[in-house]
C-alpha cells in the first residue's frame, strides 16, 4: 500500500518534470543498464567503483527513475494524437499516417487505446503539416521514443539555442542529425 502511494508520488513528481528531467532519466537508465549485473547478482555489499553506495539503496534509486521515466511515457501517450488526429493535421487520409508510420516518417507509441502520435511531430507552418526528417533524425539519435520527444522539444546548445523541433522547422535537417549523433554522454 504505502509503495502504491509513493508510486503515485513519483508519477506527479515526473508529470512536473520537463525535458530536462526526461533526459536525466534516460541518461541513467542506460547508465543503469552497464551496473545492472553486479545487482541481480548481488555481488557484494556495495557496486564496485561506486563507493560507499550500497545496493539496496541503488536498486531504490532505479525503482524510482523507472516510476519517472514510465510516467513521461505515459504522458506523452496521453499528449499524443490519435491516427485520425494526425491524419487531421497533416491534411492527409488517415491511411497515408500509416504508411508515414511504416516507413519511419512518423513515430508513435503504443498503448492500450491504441497508437498515439507524439504532437511535436505536427505544425501548421510545416509544408506538408508535419516535420520532414524525423526518420533521419531518429536513426542518429542514441535513444528511443522517449528520449527523442523529450529532446526534440528541448533547448540544445548545439542548434544555437533553437529545440531540435525548430531547426528542423527551420530547414536544417542536416545540423539535427549531426547533433542527434553526438547527443548523449
Amino acid at each position: 500500500m504505502a509503495e502504491t502511494a509513493a508510486g503515485e508520488q513519483v508519477v506527479a513528481r515526473v508529470r512536473e518534470l520537463g525535458p530536462s528531467g526526461v533526459r536525466a532519466a534516460t541518461a541513467f537508465l542506460d547508465a543503469w543498464a552497464e551496473i545492472e549485473a553486479p545487482l541481480s547478482a548481488d555481488q557484494g555489499a556495495a557496486v564496485p567503483g561506486l563507493g560507499a553506495i550500497q545496493i539496496d539503496d541503488l536498486r531504490a534509486a532505479a525503482s524510482r527513475n523507472e516510476a519517472r521515466v514510465w510516467a513521461a511515457r505515459a504522458r506523452l501517450y496521453e499528449d499524443g494524437l490519435t491516427r485520425e488526429q494526425a491524419a487531421r493535421r497533416a491534411g492527409v487520409q488517415p491511411n497515408q499516417i500509416t504508411n508515414l508510420l511504416r516507413d519511419g516518417d512518423l513515430l508513435a507509441l503504443d498503448g492500450p487505446a491504441g497508437l498515439r502520435l507524439p504532437a511535436w511531430q505536427f505544425d501548421a507552418e510545416a509544408r506538408r503539416g508535419r516535420l520532414e526528417g524525423i526518420s533521419r533524425v531518429a536513426a542518429a539519435f542514441p535513444g528511443r521514443i522517449l528520449g527523442l520527444s523529450s529532446w526534440m522539444t528541448a533547448a540544445e546548445s548545439a542548434l544555437g539555442g533553437r529545440t531540435p523541433r525548430q531547426a528542423v522547422l527551420d530547414g536544417d535537417i542536416d545540423l539535427v542529425v549531426a547533433a542527434a549523433r553526438h547527443f548523449g554522454p
